[in-house]
């Protein structure tokens, strides 16, 4: 049998990319004793990935594997060791889904259990505490989870019924509750509303309703929350428009969501173009992206937005540092510019400086900035194009 580790010295996630982390690579060789083994077919395939700031985790049909920054523990492999590849999350819980942020990563398992891990620093585990967990912790209240997103310092999720819950810092009322008071479990949204999707972004969150409207609460510094205003809102807040969507996505003082007619919509801070609309001034209710290119969804990073469209292509614009637009070159882009490869997609994902997507044929890749691995593909090298993740 062979098994291969990526692992560094402990290191706390940077503030700024210019920070160097030397890793160590080791890779430990061992012989078997069955003479004749049974072939075992491997099940690596990522069903799923979500790029967060520094750091990538996916889900398989048998485990859960995350790779990059673990200065938070967010790897959850028990360690605070950055990893160059795909490593094993520890635990026994297999995860159907994953979310990822800056130092902290959730999931959700077959059974709707909600599970997280790594920073705590304001309750965004939601075990109660403010604990930090080096492997997956059960969140508090048992409650039974379709699905979850993890944000800056907080997290939100819906639960079986329908009610959304919020936890963890709550500075802007990101969590909804018409309070400004962090909470360390699940808190439920105020409002009454019941929802099919929610989503945390750095300091706001929105989400979208059974009747398919949109709704945002928290900081609107910039318009995120899309209300015609720049007002912060503790509770849910309609989005100011009628279009009807399939989900929407917070990011960093910015929205944007896909109609269930398949268009795509941005709304808030768009100093480096990642509302996709051609220009670089914000907006304060949804924007139609430029172009006529039809969505299936659409995924905020950090200064720039990429979106899959029906014909299983992957665009991205807006600020193109470390190539995470994938389009070959570092320039910005004010309107979608397709990713280089002709590839065909399954699932795109935008981080903080870099982006993952699965292809058709069932191939992760990623690219973009790549200091702390957060690639999966064995470097520390920044990429521009897509690049096959290393094999778990």
């Amino acid at each position: 049998m062979v098994s291969c580790g990526a692992g560094s010295e402990a290191v706390k996630l940077a503030v700024s990319p210019l920070v160097l982390v030397v890793l160590l690579i080791a890779c430990i060789s061992e012989s078997g004793t069955t003479p004749t083994p049974t072939p075992v077919t491997p099940t690596s395939e990522f069903l799923q990935v979500s790029a967060g700031a520094e750091y990538t985790c996916g889900v398989t049909d048998a485990e859960t594997y995350c790779w990059g920054s673990n200065g938070g523990g967010q790897l959850g492999d028990g360690t605070f060791d950055n990893r160059l590849v795909p490593t094993a999350v520890k635990g026994a819980s297999i995860f159907t889904m994953i979310t990822t942020s800056a130092e902290n990563t959730c999931g959700i398992t077959a059974a709707r259990s909600a599970y997280c891990w790594g920073s705590n620093l304001e309750g965004e585990i939601g075990d109660g505490t403010l604990e930090q967990h080096v492997m997956p912790t059960p969140v508090a209240g048992g409650i039974r989870f379709s699905q979850i997103s993890v944000g800056g310092l907080h997290t939100c999720g819906v639960a079986e019924n329908g009610d959304a819950y919020c936890w963890g810092g709550n500075d802007y009322g990101q969590l909804g509750d018409n309070s400004a008071t962090a909470k360390f479990s699940p808190t439920r949204v105020a409002g009454g509303l019941k929802f099919i999707q929610v989503s945390a972004g750095t300091y706001h969150s929105c989400g979208v309703t059974t009747d398919n409207r949109a709704y945002c609460w928290g900081s609107n510094s910039n318009g995120g929350l899309g209300n015609g205003t720049t007002d912060r809102e503790l509770t849910p807040k309609r989005v100011n428009t009628n279009l009807i969507f399939r989900e929407v996505i917070a990011a960093e003082e910015f929205t944007c969501g896909v109609t269930i007619t398949s268009i795509a919509y941005c709304w808030g801070f768009n100093a480096n173009g990642q509302l996709g609309d051609g220009t670089t001034d914000s907006r304060f209710e949804p924007t139609r992206i430029a172009g006529s290119l039809i969505f299936t969804r659409v995924s905020p990073g950090f200064g720039h937005t990429c979106g899959l469209t029906v014909t299983r292509a992957v665009y991205c614009w807006g600020f193109n540092g470390n190539g995470r637009l994938g389009d070959g070159t570092t320039t910005q882009r004010l309107t979608p510019m397709p990713v280089a490869g002709n590839l065909s997609f399954l699932l795109v994902t935008a981080g903080f400086a870099h982006t993952c997507a699965i292809s058709t044929d069932n191939i992760t890749y990623c690219w973009g900035w790549n200091e702390r691995g957060q690639l999966g593909d064995g470097t520390t090298a920044d990429r521009h194009v897509p690049t096959v993740v290393s094999q778990p």
